[in-house]
Order: structure tokens, then C-alpha cells, then sequence
């Protein structure tokens, strides 16, 4: 633990003198532990860490916590995970490192910390990737990213892995995006849906993209892949929004139609209506002039007949008798009866004009 505790005591001092925050007692208050046992560590003289302080002390130095958990003398659960898979890497790679220069670890270590952070960016983002190569051991994915699928975090990365994780549907439309976009070497965008087995309905966004390794001409699948799982369903909602308002607009549309059609027929039957009442009232008027012209008539010939009998008392040698004057009087009262009872107002006598029967009468009358 003595390499261990001086990494710990330089990295801590060389913050400290920009931050006031990584002084022991704040340092130590910050992960957990007493400021007393940080100072053996950094001494040396303390010798147990859990793996847990560990890492949180780590990500408060801005480190990588593989690195530290090394120094520490620690291995990682995911790491030992990895060990456990890819026994045959990580003893090459082992062997590869033991007469690596101390330069190339220190870039190693430069790379390794500025993965950690993006890392982190993708976890605090809720983005996983994906870099995926023909050899599974060349082939590495975020830790979300299994976990995004919905498959243990012990699976290999591989196109197949991620197809195993979608549903039949969502699975064959991405195998043939997939390789179209590889044949073309263009990017791509999809959402697609995984598996319900024992799970909730999820989906899933993926942006891909290929690289070609100039040396071998191999294919190289990278790509993110984010959780969409709340916004499709809220497009779903908003879709299915929009067809009961669209179906509930055609309804009242129709009924909107039927309610004008019902008006424009109750308007054409006022407008028959008003015509029929038009005529009934011009035909009224028609007969109320006709009485009016009839009466004046009528009246005209009474008065001129009353005057005839007047001078006919009066005068002897008059032509017209009155007993002649007062039957035309009486006809012409009788005619006037007949105007008033028939509907039309005016109509034929009924009796037919007889020429014999009229000069008898008059002749009678003399």
C-alpha cells in the first residue's frame, strides 16, 4: 500500500493547491472514512481500503477507478467479470504490459482516465455504445449497454447480441437497415422495440455508423444507442389523441352536414310556404277588389233604379212601370245575395236566359 498512499498524497496536494476541497479533512469527509485513517493510508502504515472507499475516492481525485483499485491491490467485480470471459485477452494482455516503457503506461493511463470520464458523460446523458469488430475480443461496449437491452451485463458484445434483444418485428427491420447502410457505408437512425419477455414495453433509439480499417479492410460498427421508451409512448398517445379528436370532428362534421341539409330543406318548404301564402294573398286581394268593384257597380245600378221608380210614381206617362222598376230592383238584391254565398265571388246565374220568357214578363208588366 506504500505506492499506493503516495499516489494519493501527490494527486490530493497537487488539487489541494487550487482547491481548498481536497484537504484530508474534507477529502476524508467526502468518501466516508476518518481523517486520522486517510493519513495512514497516505503514510503507508494503513493497509485496508474496501473497494467501495475505494472508488469513491477515485471518482473524488478524477481518476480511474481500475487504476486505483490496482494500485490498492483490488480487482473490480466487472472486471474480474471480464477476466472470467476473456481469460486467454487478459493474459496476452498482461504479458503485452510487463515490459511495456513507463511512457507508454502513462498514456495508457491518460487514455484510460479520459474514457472513464466520457464514461461517465454517457451514464449522466443515458447513452450507451457500441464499437463492435469480427473478433469478440476486439469488440467493447459501455456497461449500460447491456443493461439498456435488457441482458445481463456478462453477455459479449456483438450484432448479434443486439439483435437477440429485439423483438421479431423490430429485429428484421434492423438487420436489413443494418446492411443496406453497410453496403452504402452511411450512417443510420432507427427506433426500434425489444423483447416483452418478463419485461415492460421498452424502445430504443440506435445512430450507426461503419469505419474500414485501411491495413485489412475490415468493418468496424459503432454507435449509440439511447433509451426513447417514454417519448414514443407519448407520441403513441398523442397520435391516437389526434384520431379520436379527428374521428370526434368528422362526427360533428357530419352532423354539422345533416344539420345544414335539414335547414336547407325546412328553408326550401318556408320558401314553398311563403309562396303559396304569396298567392293565397294575392288571390284574397284579387277578390276583395273584385267585391269592391262589384258592390260599387252594384250600388250604382240599385240607386239609379230608385231614382227610375221615384220618377216613375211621379210621372204616368213614364215607360217604365214601377212594378217593372222593383222586380230589376229585386234582381239586382238577388244578385247581390248570389255574389256573397258562392266562393269565387262571381258565377253564372242559374237560371238560363230565356228570350220568350223575358219579353212575356216584360209584356205582363205593361
Amino acid at each position: 500500500m506504500m505506492h499506493f498512499g503516495m499516489f494519493i498524497r501527490e494527486k490530493r496536494k497537487a488539487l489541494l493547491k487550487e482547491d481548498p476541497a481536497f484537504s484530508q479533512q474534507r477529502l476524508s469527509e467526502r468518501i466516508g472514512i476518518q481523517q486520522s485513517y486517510l493519513s495512514k493510508i497516505e503514510l503507508g502504515t494503513a493497509t485496508q481500503l474496501s473497494e467501495e472507499k475505494i472508488i469513491a475516492l477515485a471518482e473524488a481525485l478524477h481518476e480511474d477507478p481500475d487504476y486505483l483499485l490496482a494500485l490498492g491491490g483490488k480487482v473490480s467485480n466487472d472486471v474480474l467479470g471480464i477476466i472470467r470471459r476473456r481469460p486467454r485477452l487478459f493474459s496476452r494482455l498482461v504479458r503485452e504490459m510487463k515490459n511495456m516503457p513507463e511512457d507508454v503506461i502513462a498514456a495508457d493511463h491518460d487514455f484510460k482516465r479520459r474514457h472513464s470520464r466520457i464514461s461517465h458523460l454517457y451514464e449522466l446523458a443515458g447513452i450507451a455504445f457500441f464499437h463492435l469488430e469480427d473478433s469478440l475480443d476486439d469488440s467493447v461496449w459501455s456497461p449500460r449497454t447491456p443493461r439498456m437491452l435488457n441482458l445481463p451485463d456478462t453477455v459479449a458484445p456483438s450484432m448479434e447480441t443486439i439483435c437477440s434483444a429485439l423483438s421479431p418485428a423490430s429485429r428484421d427491420y434492423f438487420v436489413a437497415l443494418e446492411e443496406d447502410a453497410r453496403r452504402n457505408r452511411e450512417p443510420y437512425h432507427c427506433e426500434l422495440q425489444l423483447r416483452e419477455e418478463d419485461h415492460p414495453v421498452k424502445y430504443i433509439a440506435v445512430w450507426g455508423d461503419f469505419e474500414v480499417l485501411p491495413e485489412s479492410g475490415k468493418i468496424i460498427r459503432i454507435g449509440l444507442i439511447q433509451d426513447v421508451t417514454k417519448s414514443v409512448l407519448v407520441r403513441k398517445e398523442l397520435n391516437e389523441a389526434k384520431e379520436a379528436l379527428r374521428g370526434t370532428v368528422e362526427e360533428q362534421s357530419q352532423q354539422v352536414s345533416q344539420g345544414i341539409e335539414k335547414l336547407k330543406r325546412e328553408i326550401a318548404a318556408r320558401r314553398i310556404l311563403e309562396a303559396e301564402l304569396l298567392e293565397i294573398n294575392t288571390d284574397v286581394a284579387r277578390k276583395k277588389d273584385l267585391q269592391k268593384s262589384y258592390l260599387k257597380k252594384s250600388a250604382y245600378q240599385l240607386r239609379t233604379m230608385v231614382n227610375r221608380l221615384a220618377l216613375a210614381e211621379n210621372d204616368p206617362q213614364s215607360e217604365e212601370t214601377p212594378l217593372c222598376l222593383l222586380g230589376r230592383i229585386s234582381a239586382a238584391i238577388n244578385n247581390m245575395n248570389d255574389f256573397f254565398e258562392i266562393e269565387e265571388g262571381v258565377r253564372p246565374l242559374h237560371d238560363i236566359f230565356d228570350p220568350g220568357r223575358f219579353f212575356e214578363r216584360l209584356f205582363a208588366d205593361i
